[in-house]
């Protein structure tokens, strides 16, 4: 009866860190991220004003990037190719 009773406290411990373990990931997966570049940059700084005329001579800064694997690419026949 007594080895019963002194796993009683640890049992609570770890119902209450399963619970607060459980709350802690339900709020995790609430957060949301802004990660946009003109929210990273003082309004009226020099960053801010080069990326304003980024995006007037660009348009946008989204990008692309793209993979490939075979023939060399700057070969002549690849070149010619393009």
């Amino acid at each position: 009866m007594t080895s019963d009773m002194n796993l009683m406290p640890a049992r609570w411990w770890l119902l209450v860190a399963a619970l607060l373990g459980t709350a802690a990931l339900y709020l995790a997966l609430q957060l949301e991220t802004d990660n946009r570049l003109d929210r990273m940059l003082e309004e009226r700084g020099e960053a801010a004003l080069t990326y304003q005329r980024f995006l007037d001579t660009y348009g946008s800064d989204e990008f692309i990037v793209v993979g490939f694997t075979g023939k060399p690419l700057f070969d002549a026949p690849a070149l010619d190719a393009m």
